[in-house]
């Protein structure tokens, strides 16, 4: 995510959050103004917007959004600026591990979410 950053000038308008672990600035997506309106996690390698967006996200939905395109564009993108060498079929496996992640993800939150639901109902 970092290199992402750099490669869109984003680190001069960004300051160091969390001892090194993330950045925060104004939201370069919807050109934010206010300086912790952005959050990057370098750590987690994710992204998430508290103003407009009201969004977040990995490297490629980032991406993905800057330019305007798809998902699978923004990983062609990416290989293409940092010379990852991927080929078409491991491009694909990539989006598709991202995307079975995001839902295990999501399924994970959703089932917390509603056990604490149950429990204050109680």
């Amino acid at each position: 995510m970092t290199q992402v950053q750099e490669r869109y000038g984003l680190l001069a308008h960004m300051r160091s959050i969390k001892n090194g672990e993330g950045f925060e600035g104004p939201c370069p997506i919807h050109r934010g103004t206010k300086p912790d309106q952005f959050r990057v996690s370098v750590t987690k390698n994710c992204w998430n917007c508290f103003a407009d967006c009201q969004r977040g996200g990995n490297v490629l939905d980032f991406v993905a959004l800057m330019e305007g395109v798809d998902v699978r564009a923004a990983a062609v993108q990416i290989n293409e600026w940092f010379k990852l060498g991927l080929a078409h079929a491991s491009l694909h496996a990539t989006l598709l591990g991202l995307s079975c992640h995001a839902i295990s993800c999501q399924t994970t939150a959703d089932r917390f979410w509603l056990s604490v639901a149950r429990q204050t109902a109680l």
